[in-house]
């Protein structure tokens, strides 16, 4: 069946991303709960060959501001070029 990883969180704490593997998988994927960019609209998930990562997902979810963007946390951070990453989530292109 499936399992779901969610960022780091508190019992008042809402999560606004979330990631499903199969579970067949689910040893494969270790949940980077203090990676630098990882918070409650960001998760990164790596993708494990044995104990290689060969697949880096980083997860968000955009919360709009009233004014400019929320993605100064990911567009700051230097991505490693060693690793192959995907960036993915909603990034609710209909706000402002």
């Amino acid at each position: 069946m499936w399992d779901v990883h969610l960022p780091r969180h508190g019992p008042e704490d809402t999560c606004k991303v979330m990631a499903y593997s199969k579970k067949a998988i689910t040893p494969r994927i270790k949940l980077l709960a203090n990676h630098p960019i990882a918070n409650l609209n960001t998760m990164v998930l790596d993708v494990l060959d044995d104990t290689t990562v060969t697949l880096r997902l980083i997860n968000i979810y955009h919360e709009v501001p009233n004014h400019g963007h929320g993605l100064q946390n990911l567009l700051q951070y230097d991505l490693d070029e060693t690793t192959p990453t995907i960036v993915l989530g909603d990034f609710n292109t209909h706000s402002y």
